[in-house]
């Protein structure tokens, strides 16, 4: 748990949308700098299943600048770790170094979020590692119970989507793929870049400035779905409504009047709560004909009426939450598979 003040964290919005966060911490000696994409499984079509953590794996795979080795070499020189990992609502990208090594990792991070290649030949070796991890997940009952559970929770939905994919999807998931989900997520006003340990908020910022400057600074709108036959079925029957209620305007002989309930019918408990005594809502009950269809009754008497104030329940009725987290609707990242080893 950090013991941050209020002071000590800030936060910089720059002009392109892209947000910065830190937290200084002078008892240490190392800083901690990642890129959060506000992208995961969630944003995902049925089509695109698993691209969110296909992104994760090439980012590694070489930039316009850098080979995947160059990556791994650069990072451990330093003494340094670099990782990731993707869940439903989120794709983070974070390196651990020396203080002295931060323009280094905001460069490396900065590059493989802005220049990445995804060369052929890495695509498919990635691929092939991907559709590893599906099978070794199919294979722990404790890590694909979540997957199953998120399945039942939200059927039909990108929520209720394997994090990984599927080994349909993945073998099929083509380079324009990749790239079209990657421009139409990230961009800066989706990504908070965020940092923490021996560092200066101003030197973070000029940073994020320097090494995401060519991030795209809104999403592109989404393309406009096709109707579907219900919709256009429903669209179709409001026009008919509307164009014979236009047509046949009611008669100007005709004075519309408001009717109001008579003193003896019959007050709904329901509808007018204030209005009806305990005494007469039970009469009322009582004389009500048990019929399909209860008489029409009109809510004007009730306009001037408040709704008596619920019940409270008793503080013990609700059932304590469980101590297991696995039945959050936003589920932990995977262990293991969704934060491949440093590459």
């Amino acid at each position: 748990m950090s013991d941050a003040t209020p002071s000590d964290i800030q936060v910089t919005r720059l002009p392109n949308g892209l947000t910065v966060v830190t937290e200084g911490m002078d008892r240490v000696e190392t800083v901690s700098f990642g890129a959060y994409v506000a992208s995961g499984t969630r944003n995902e079509t049925k089509a695109e299943n698993g691209a969110s953590h296909f992104l994760e794996h090439m980012a590694f795979k070489g930039t316009a600048r850098r080979t995947a080795m160059d990556i791994a070499v650069e990072v451990e020189n330093v003494g340094g770790l670099i990782n990731a990992y993707t869940a439903r609502e989120q794709t983070a990208y974070y390196i651990k170094l020396l203080k002295e090594d931060l323009p280094l990792g905001a460069d490396i991070i900065g590059d493989i979020l802005t220049h990445s290649t995804f060369a052929p030949e890495e695509l498919e070796r990635e691929r092939g590692v991907i559709l590893q991890e599906i099978g070794q997940a199919n294979d722990t009952p404790d890590d694909i119970i979540f997957d199953r559970f998120q399945e039942t929770a939200y059927p039909d939905q990108p929520m209720g989507r394997p994090t990984l994919g599927t080994e349909k999807g993945i073998k099929g998931m083509k380079r324009a793929s990749l790239t079209k989900y990657m421009q139409r997520n990230y961009a800066a006003g989706n990504i908070v870049i965020a940092a923490a340990g021996a560092l200066q908020h101003d030197a973070v910022v000029d940073l994020a400035r320097q090494h995401f400057a060519d991030l795209p600074a809104a999403m592109p709108p989404p393309s406009p779905a096709a109707p579907t036959p219900a919709a256009s079925s429903a669209r179709a029957a409001t026009s008919t409504r509307s164009t014979s209620s236009s047509a046949s305007p009611p008669s100007p002989t005709t004075t519309p009047t408001t009717t109001r309930p008579s003193s003896s019918a019959p007050c709904s408990a329901a509808a007018c709560p204030p209005a009806c005594s305990r005494k007469s809502v039970r009469s009322a009950a009582s004389s009500i004909p048990s019929t399909p269809s209860p008489p029409p009754f009109s809510t004007a008497a009730c306009l001037a009426s408040t709704p008596a104030p619920a019940r409270p329940r008793p503080r013990n009725s609700s059932p304590s939450p469980s101590k297991n987290s696995a039945t959050s609707s936003t589920a932990s990242p995977r262990r293991n598979s969704t934060a491949p080893a440093p590459r």
